[in-house]
């Protein structure tokens, strides 16, 4: 699924990018931005409200809590032993279950394909334009 929609966000940066050094410029700060926000590295409630929507719309997001659930779903937090802080769903606040989060990261790989064919479409329109 990651792999899907990576090319899905390449295609698109390449389809609307005027050269190929900007899309290969714009690629990257997409990618960071996913990586950053995905709950990898910090926790959702440390990430500042105004990158909140980055947050949503990356596929990582959704699979990483998917695996958590998965893994962590009856977890027995009292012969955990180490604290409050012991129930691993709940310290890294996630908020969909199984079905929701797999659910999500399948509509995030489908919708930047279809904005990279809907991007297209429309070069290839403009394009033909061009050539009456």
């Amino acid at each position: 699924m990651v792999n899907i929609q990576a090319l899905a966000w390449g295609f698109f940066c390449g389809i609307n990018s005027e050269t190929v050094q900007d899309a290969v410029g714009v690629v990257p700060v997409i990618v960071i931005m996913h990586f950053l926000l995905a709950g990898f590295v910090c926790n959702v409630d440390d990430i500042p409200i105004y990158l909140m929507p980055f947050y949503y719309i990356d596929v990582h997001t959704y699979l990483f809590s998917g695996l958590i659930q998965n893994e962590f779903d009856f977890w027995d937090e009292d012969n955990c032993g180490i604290g409050p802080g012991c129930d691993p769903i709940d310290f890294l606040n996630i908020k969909f279950g199984i079905a929701e989060n797999i659910g999500y990261a399948a509509l995030l790989c489908i919708l930047p394909n279809i904005l990279s064919l809907l991007s297209l479409w429309k070069l290839s329109k403009d394009i033909r334009k061009q050539t009456k």
